[in-house]
């Protein structure tokens, strides 16, 4: 299941940005 790593990392990195922002 590649889709669920991929929609994880993707979730870390959105929510890395709302933490800089």
């Amino acid at each position: 299941l590649p889709f669920l790593p991929a929609a994880r990392c993707r979730q870390m990195k959105m929510m890395t940005i709302t933490m800089i922002n």
